[in-house]
């Protein structure tokens, strides 16, 4: 870790988190601190739907043992026009195993495609 390869570092945290003890699981949340921020999408999901008044809504959900911080969405919007559009919806904290949902746009009914990807986030404090 001290040497910079993050990659090497997490792969041999997670070995040592395969142990169903307490340092194991230190271990475990090591990796997650040390990974999570260069790869979210790796440890959050993100979901479109549309709710009755046919808002696009995004639902994030943290699957990881641990609560997060400055979790952030892109989703991104092609419309009926083709028009493409951009947004970016944060939360300031997302606790372990909890989801939460977030209004993206008001016309969603105008969308006719959409994804959500993570792109940020941090283990919380």
């Amino acid at each position: 870790e001290a040497a910079g390869d993050h990659d090497r570092a997490v792969r041999y945290y997670l070995t040592a988190g395969q142990s169903g003890s307490a340092t194991g699981q230190a271990a475990r949340t090591r990796a997650l601190t040390l990974d999570l921020p260069r790869r979210p999408e790796r440890y959050l999901e993100a979901q479109l739907s549309r709710d009755a008044a046919a808002r696009l809504i995004l639902q994030v959900s943290n699957p990881t043992p641990v609560d997060l911080a400055d979790v952030t969405v892109a989703v991104e919007t092609v419309g009926q026009d083709g028009a493409r559009r951009a947004y970016r919806r944060t939360l300031p904290a997302l606790d372990a195993g909890s989801s939460r949902l977030v209004l993206v746009t008001e016309g969603a009914a105008e969308v006719l495609d959409a994804r959500a990807v993570p792109v940020a986030a941090r283990v919380a404090n």
